[in-house]
């Protein structure tokens, strides 16, 4: 087995440090505070003796942060990673262009919170599909862990949107979805899992009122979510990207 793009929870002095790029909306860009989940799991991996960097093309929302690169940007749903897009609050590349610039070893995506206020599951997943399959094929093979979106509470929301009462639901399906096409892409061969993030959603002081972006506590267990999942073996000591990679 090649031992190529190596993740190892300590570099050797002839190995890059790994290029994580975090993809996603606002949850991944922060919200009242610099960072969001972003800060928590930065301290977690240089604490475990991780060689990183944060790669992207956003600095948003990342005062004060050693790595303040990333593709978090507020608003977006899923066509608009792909596609490109620009808004008064953001703006991003396509996504392929995305991945050429930064050249990611390990992506990290949590998108789908402003699609599932109106948008089928299934139809959802299958657009994030497309995003995975743009990763995991993209010039550097990089892994990818998909992340479960954060629980959601329904009602009218500051920004005039109005969020179902079936949303956890739909939440609920799109997840499990994202979990299947996961399993499906790993047992592929590719270096693709599914982080659940929904345990740590379900405190009571996970969101700010608007019942959508998170608390400080609640950005921290998210951080200690993503964290957890690359400290298994396969992602933290083993990852081997492309058709060589095998999990377990």
């Amino acid at each position: 087995m090649s031992t190529s793009h190596l993740i190892s929870a300590s570099a050797t002095p002839d190995q890059a440090p790994v290029r994580i790029l975090c993809i996603g909306d606002s949850i991944t860009r922060g919200g009242g505070f610099p960072g969001g989940y972003r800060w928590p799991l930065q301290a977690h991996l240089r604490d475990a003796g991780w060689e990183f960097l944060f790669v992207g093309g956003s600095q948003l929302n990342s005062e004060g942060m050693q790595q303040p690169f990333h593709e978090g940007h507020s608003g977006f749903r899923i066509q608009m990673i792909r596609d490109g897009a620009k808004t008064e609050n953001s703006e991003n590349s396509p996504l392929p262009e995305t991945l050429e610039s930064h050249r990611p070893d390990l992506v990290l995506l949590l998108i789908g919170t402003n699609d599932m206020y109106v948008g089928d599951p299934l139809e959802c997943a299958a657009l994030t599909e497309e995003l995975m399959d743009l990763i995991l094929q993209s010039a550097t093979k990089p892994a990818l862990l998909v992340g479960g979106i954060m629980p959601i509470l329904p009602g009218l929301k500051p920004w005039g949107t109005l969020v179902p009462d079936d949303i956890t639901d739909r939440v609920n399906a799109y997840n499990a979805l994202l979990r299947e096409a996961s399993t499906r892409r790993a047992a592929e061969g590719f270096a693709c899992a599914y982080a659940d993030h929904t345990p740590a959603g379900q405190a009571p002081d996970t969101h700010v009122e608007d019942g959508v972006h998170l608390t400080e506590a609640g950005t921290r267990r998210l951080a200690a979510s993503w964290f957890a999942k690359l400290s298994e073996n396969d992602w933290r000591a083993a990852r081997i990207s492309g058709p060589d990679f095998h999990q377990g």
